[in-house]
């Protein structure tokens, strides 16, 4: 089975954990005010690729020969698959308001969605009521999904929790670097950048799900940093692909050019800065107050023919090769591997 419809076959079951623990919150909080909001909040879950959650039951049925038609998983891991897409859109939600996004999964950000909900009432500035609204969604969110995490009832509940929160404490780290840097006038050199893609998205999208996995099922390869490394090369490979499709695709179910009007401090930017044929283009773009979408479709198809872009697939087959590589090096079952390899092929070749 490929990788993209096993992922859709997961989701199907993640998503029934995500609204059950979205029902709970609601009873627990019974306020009707609420209520339509966590509707949507509970859309904007479903609207997302369920990965993590989905590489958690993925992992699960690998070291339990499983069938990847199961359907049948252990309570602590339906919890952890819906504990982890719950609080990922809860990430978003503050992510959203740093970058002053209006679309996300195409679908308006959270904090739009309040905006437009109060525009009538507010009294000050509904642009500013939309993100306190929303920052208290999110938080309501982190608080919600530690106490549904605690209805584990593995007797490694504890490491796994402590495990959980320092990768989320990682994710924070970047995400201050990534604040900081988008937002000044800094210039990370090559290695800055990939520390925050390490936090941000390696340790968060793929050692976090796998290895958290591994520790309920009690397996060793939890303790193996050979093999995390390899989740941080993958990891890696997905951000690239991320900044990649934020560059040049509209199929991203967020605004247009959102990563060139942020200026984020990306790989890609730091390549194009370095393309004496692309430089004065972009950096002439970022002064402007406001940047077209003719403006953004010039510097994508400029970016294509220029070595900026040659450099970027280098640096892309780099880690793949480094991928296939390690993965020769240690001990896995046969369908860990493949869907690690698939994992990097699907990661390379994806539009959205």
């Amino acid at each position: 089975m490929d990788l993209i419809n096993l992922l859709k076959i997961k989701k199907q079951i993640v998503d029934k954990e995500v609204s059950l623990a979205l029902s709970e919150l609601k009873e627990t909080l019974d306020n009707k005010r609420l209520d339509q909001d966590l509707d949507y909040f509970e859309q904007f879950c479903l609207n997302g690729k369920s990965v993590r959650g989905g590489l958690v039951l993925i992992i699960y049925d690998i070291f339990n020969n499983a069938d990847w038609s199961n359907t049948d998983y252990p309570k602590d891991i339906k919890i952890l698959a819906g504990f982890y897409e719950i609080i990922h859109s809860a990430l978003l939600i503050h992510d959203d308001i740093v970058d002053n996004d209006k679309l996300r999964r195409g679908l308006n950000t959270i904090h739009i969605y309040f905006k437009n909900k109060y525009k009538d009432i507010a009294e000050k500035n509904s642009d500013e009521l939309g993100r306190a609204l929303a920052l208290d969604l999110g938080d309501t969110i982190y608080f919600f999904g530690l106490k549904y995490l605690q209805k584990i009832e593995s007797r490694h509940k504890s490491e796994l929790i402590n495990f959980i929160m320092d990768i989320y404490l990682k994710v924070a780290e970047g995400q201050y670097e990534d604040i900081l840097y988008g937002q000044s006038s800094y210039e990370p050199n090559k290695n800055e950048i990939y520390a925050v893609y390490l936090n941000k998205t390696a340790s968060y999208t793929f050692i976090l799900p796998i290895i958290s996995t591994l520790i309920l099922i009690e397996h060793e390869l939890a303790k193996d940093h050979r093999f995390r490394q390899i989740l941080k090369f993958l990891g890696i490979l997905f951000q690239i692909s991320d900044d990649l499709i934020g560059f040049l695709s509209d199929e991203t179910g967020k605004d247009k050019g959102s990563d060139i009007r942020e200026n984020k401090k990306t790989i890609i930017r730091k390549y194009i800065l370095k393309d004496n044929g692309l430089k004065k283009q972009f950096e002439q773009l970022i002064k402007q107050q406001k940047i077209s979408n003719n403006d953004i479709d010039l510097l994508r198809q400029n970016f294509y023919r220029s070595v900026a872009y040659k450099k970027i697939n280098e640096e892309i087959l780099t880690l793949k090769n480094k991928i296939s590589d390690e993965i020769e090096k240690i001990t896995l079952p046969e369908k860990l591997k493949t869907i690690i390899l698939e994992f990097s092929e699907f990661i390379t070749n994806r539009t959205k």
